[in-house]
């Protein structure tokens, strides 16, 4: 039996309200990457980081990135795409996880990391998702003029982009393509740290004389620290994209500090394999 409009919408409302009951419960710190190009590598390249600072990690599955994608990558559930018994079974797993207040549930050692794709096709699409979630941490890629017909410009588009900058928490981490003069302007939209990537001159974490090799990309890496830091990095994939995604994983290694005892901690408790 397909869904219909309405048991879809039914669906929406009822996942949307057990996400943000799981997240309240939990309290994953939360990174969305957003923006119309480049955020699957974007997301690929932060888990990686994550992962060597030994934090626990979790990434949106698939493409789930809109109204039900994203309550369930939050839950970690699948789609029952057009079956209504299918969904059925699913909002009941989503009930269980996000009312399971037991201690073990609420464990604080299994904390994550959960890095959300969020796209949008139409106006006041970021607005409802920002109704479900709120990020710690915002990576913006670029705006394109994919979604023409629902915007008039990439200056609408911009707008929603920047409710989702602006949604930030005092003590996040808003990360701009500095090589997109909308996504780079967005800068006064969020009071909090700024970051930037890129290959234009003024980008904090910034990627100079790109070559393409026989095995993939190369370029030098420059970054202001204390004193400017510079050294040549090879990716052994091909494309620009990847270079970006490189970027985006060292401002991750850079703002994130693995404590020793946290490592040890899980490493006794035997979580450092299941993440």
């Amino acid at each position: 039996m397909n869904m219909n409009e309405a048991a879809k919408q039914i669906v929406q409302f009822i996942l949307k309200w057990l996400a943000k009951i799981y997240i309240a419960k939990t309290k994953p710190y939360i990174i969305v990457v957003a923006g119309t190009t480049r955020r699957v590598w974007i997301k690929e390249a932060i888990e990686r980081a994550l992962r060597e600072r030994n934090f626990l990690v979790r990434t949106n599955q698939k493409h789930f990135n809109a109204e039900i994608g994203i309550p369930l990558s939050i839950l970690n559930l699948p789609s029952g795409e057009g079956d209504v018994k299918k969904w059925g079974a699913i909002l009941w797993q989503a009930t269980k996880k996000a009312l399971d207040f037991r201690k073990k549930a609420l464990n604080p050692e299994k904390t994550e990391h959960l890095i959300l794709e969020m796209a949008i096709d139409t106006p006041m699409d970021m607005a409802y998702l920002l109704s479900i979630v709120r990020p710690n941490m915002v990576v913006m890629t670029t705006i394109t003029m994919i979604y023409q017909e629902h915007f008039e410009t990439l200056d609408n588009i911009g707008r929603e982009f920047e409710a989702l900058a602006a949604a930030l928490p005092w003590n996040g981490i808003l990360a701009l393509n500095a090589d997109d003069a909308r996504i780079s302007g967005m800068k006064d939209a969020y009071k909090g740290k700024v970051v930037t990537y890129g290959f234009a001159e003024n980008a904090q974490f910034k990627a100079v004389d790109p070559r393409r090799t026989e095995t993939g990309e190369e370029f030098r890496f420059e970054v202001q620290r204390k004193e400017l830091e510079s050294y040549r990095k090879k990716i052994n994939r091909f494309g620009q994209h990847h270079i970006y995604a490189e970027l985006v994983r060292e401002i991750v290694l850079d703002n994130f500090k693995a404590q020793p005892k946290e490592f040890f901690n899980r490493m006794a408790k035997g979580l450092l394999g299941h993440e």
